[in-house]
């Protein structure tokens, strides 16, 4: 079975840590070969947590801590990947956990098709039927063209063949929102990309993908990225002026929808 390194930021995250490590622990997929805890310059007890958790566990030699100052959740990633050996690898947000038979399906995908580079899966229960006039199937793949309206993949979603590394390379350090998007086009555009149309991953611990906490909480930042990453897929000649445009004003338009929805949802909250 081929070997699969798991990537997962950790930023104060001491409530959730080990709920991320132990649906790692549990995969129905045998060859994990290591899992890298990049512990972003945690103010709280996170490190502390987490490495008596190790030891009490004698997990030594599976699970590493790397630390480094923060800076951000791409520069972690970054630094996870750097020290990553797998042949594959997968990346898990430390407040997110897996459905025990994620790896396995995914790794399943790469190995009946040799040219697939990146394969995702859904959030929570979410099942995708179509997208404008695409139908899904439980494989479906996911074109650049796809990306350019909706980000279908979450980065705990997601395992990359290593060889992605060396032809695409690594995420944006600079970019601090929407970060993940703009690396899952620069991959879209030399590489297939598939989605399990099935939730395998428990997001967030059950909070709202946007307008909650954390990044996604930032909605005009989120959306500066976005239309960050729209510019760069136009500029690197993946899209026309033309979709470009479209795209834009088809993220306006979901930038709004988000501001509204976030304050409905504040407003049953009072």
């Amino acid at each position: 079975m081929d070997r699969v390194s798991v990537v997962i930021p950790m930023y104060n995250s001491k409530i959730t840590i080990i709920k991320s490590i132990n649906s790692v622990l549990e995969q129905t997929y045998k060859n994990i070969m290591e899992i890298i805890v990049v512990n972003d310059g945690s103010t709280d007890d996170s490190e502390a947590i987490l490495r008596r958790y190790i030891m009490e566990n004698n997990l030594g030699k599976l699970v590493r801590v790397v630390n480094k100052a923060n800076g951000g959740a791409a520069t972690a990633r970054n630094t996870g990947l750097e020290n990553s050996q797998g042949g594959f690898i997968a990346f898990l947000d430390a407040d997110d956990s897996w459905k025990k038979d994620k790896i396995e399906k995914q790794m399943n995908v790469f190995n009946w098709h040799q040219d697939v580079g990146l394969v995702g899966t859904n959030l929570n229960d979410d099942h995708i039927d179509r997208f404008f006039f695409k139908k899904f199937d439980y494989y479906t793949e996911i074109k650049l063209m796809d990306l350019i309206f909706k980000n279908f993949f979450q980065t705990s979603t997601v395992v990359i063949r290593r060889e992605i590394l060396n032809t695409v390379g690594f995420l944006n350090s600079q970019q601090t929102h929407a970060e993940e998007g703009n690396y899952f086009l620069r991959i879209a555009a030399k590489y297939k990309c598939i989605l399990v149309n099935e939730g395998l991953v428990e997001f967030g611990d059950g909070k709202p993908g946007f307008g909650h906490s954390g990044l996604s909480a930032n909605l005009v930042q989120m959306e500066k990225g976005e239309l960050k990453n729209l510019q760069m897929a136009y500029e690197s000649h993946y899209i026309s002026f033309l979709i470009y445009l479209i795209a834009v004003i088809y993220s306006l338009v979901k930038y709004v929808r988000r501001i509204v929805v976030t304050k409905i949802r504040n407003m049953k909250r009072c």
